[in-house]
């Protein structure tokens, strides 16, 4: 924008700015969040973090709506740009919209001018309570432009980051889950106290190895890489940038900008090694000190 470097805020500006905020985390602890809506709300928090100051470039919007009767749908809508910031609310009412309204609740543009709506910002927190103690749709529009080369990328790569973990720990607890039920085949005798191919994993990971290990190992890659393929798209990809590979592909090789889909592989190594494997070595219950006990006292 033309000289204008900052918007002028006031301390109720700063808490409408403070709702936005803490309203985008708390959608993105939501179980139904997309991966492409949690980069398009990482840019959104990147700018709202940043104000007063101006974000170049930005052009984001997210909300929440939830259908509050049969014909009656509402909505709560937070919208930020080099230009302005809004809070707004509407209403729909009958099943092809044939009646609607939308009223706004707070704005400030970068010329001075601003809104104070018709609520106190109170009532909007009241608001958005209702909102997420119902069952909500969530939708993230983001037209932001590309980043300049000074731009600081790393508050989206947090929110990168905390997706691709969540899903990481998502799928290794089904994963361990599974290997707690898997007693066919165990290596360990009758007459030992572990009941599954999961305690197995453990006291190989904290005490040491049988010479079949590498066969745990592939049993373990073979699940993950099942589980894998009903793994959302997007998921994966961040599941991917998160590994050594993946980061090389993405801050090391400027061909990735010609790309519009990130061409992941087989994350397998990465969730054995940083989540599998990272359990097993502080899991235990009473069988498992059980059987190290022994082995300890046979060493």
């Amino acid at each position: 924008m033309a000289d204008v470097k900052e918007f002028q805020l006031e301390d109720e500006d700063y808490y409408a700015v403070d709702i936005a905020r803490r309203t985008a985390y708390r959608i993105l602890k939501c179980p139904n969040i997309k991966p492409e809506q949690v980069i398009g709300l990482g840019n959104a928090l990147y700018a709202l973090e940043r104000l007063p100051m101006i974000t170049e470039g930005i052009r984001c919007e997210f909300s929440i709506t939830y259908k509050c009767k049969e014909k009656e749908t509402k909505s709560i809508a937070f919208r930020i740009s080099e230009e302005v910031f809004e809070i707004v609310d509407s209403c729909s009412i009958g099943s092809e919209e044939k009646y609607s309204y939308s009223n706004n609740l707070w704005s400030f543009n970068a010329f001075g001018f601003k809104d104070k709506g018709c609520l106190h910002l109170d009532d909007i927190e009241l608001m958005i309570d209702e909102f997420m103690n119902n069952d909500i749709d969530i939708n993230v529009v983001d037209e932001s432009f590309e980043e300049s080369e000074t731009a600081d990328t790393s508050y989206k790569d947090d929110i990168i980051d905390y997706y691709a973990e969540k899903a990481c720990k998502r799928i290794s607890q089904k994963i361990i889950h599974k290997l707690q039920k898997m007693t066919e085949g165990m290596l360990t005798g009758d007459d030992s106290p572990l009941k599954n191919i999961w305690e197995e994993v453990c006291v190989q990971v904290q005490w040491e190895e049988f010479t079949v290990w590498d066969l745990y190992l592939y049993t373990i890659k073979d699940i993950i890489i099942r589980e894998l393929e009903d793994v959302d798209v997007n998921e994966k990809e961040a599941i991917w940038l998160q590994t050594e590979e993946g980061r090389d592909w993405l801050y090391d090789d400027d061909e990735h900008l010609n790309y519009k889909r990130i061409p992941f592989c087989t994350n397998a190594i990465h969730i054995l090694n940083q989540y599998i494997l990272a359990s097993a070595v502080n899991w235990s219950n009473k069988r498992i000190e059980s059987y190290l006990e022994r082995s300890y006292e046979y060493d």
